[in-house]
Parts: C-alpha cells; structure tokens; sequence
C-alpha cells in the first residue's frame, strides 16, 4: 500500500498547500513534438488532510498544443508514524517499508510504501 508523504508539518501544508499556479512537473520529447505534466492544487480538506491535486497533461507537435487531458484526484496524507500505526490498527503485520519506488529509505521519498500481512 503507498499514500503521498506530506512535505512539512501539518501546519505548512495546510498553509502552503492551496493555490491555482500551475507549475510544470516534468516534460519528455516524442516523436514529432513533447508531452507535459503540470500540476495545479486548487484545495484541500485540512481536517481530514485530504488533499485535491490536479494534474494536467499536455501533448504538442511542434509547438501546436493538440491534446490536453486533466486528472482530478483525492489523496489522503499520512505521517510516517500514523500509517504504520494505520496498518497495525487494522491487524496487519508490516513487513517492509520504503520511502518510494525507487528504494529511497522509509520517510525520505515522496511516497510511504509499506508491504504488510495479515496477523501478528
């Protein structure tokens, strides 16, 4: 299972996490053009800390934009520590955890991944 790792405290990202700005994430060529990924974070739920990113891609040919498509997602943040407790609440047994697909150490990516199994 993996969830979003949160930059800062609770408080920043409830303070920083909102705006309309569109920022580019990352670009790659193509065969005849590129694609773009952006992303925009128009709201947030600051009790429940869900958060409701947009992201946006964007295919070109030459510099003729021809495809837009726009992803609306919810995503709920944890803390390192509430989403390990989160699993053992439920009954689970965690097994291994990292910090992203990439191997980074637990609590030092973007993402929380946890492999877990049932019992104790």
């Amino acid at each position: 299972m993996n969830v979003f790792r949160p930059y800062g405290s609770p408080e920043t990202l409830r303070r920083e996490w909102c705006t309309e700005t569109e920022r580019l994430c990352w670009e790659v060529a193509v065969e005849g053009g590129r694609v773009t990924c952006h992303d925009r974070r128009p709201r947030m739920d600051p009790d429940k800390m869900v958060l409701y990113p947009e992201l946006i891609y964007r295919r070109y040919q030459g510099e003729a934009l021809v495809e837009e498509a726009v992803l609306k997602i919810a995503m709920r943040c944890y803390y390192q520590e509430e989403f390990v407790q989160l699993i053992i609440n439920q009954g689970f047994r965690v097994l291994r955890q990292w910090g992203g697909y990439e191997g980074e150490p637990y609590g030092q990516g973007s993402e929380l991944v946890i492999q877990f199994t049932q019992g104790s």
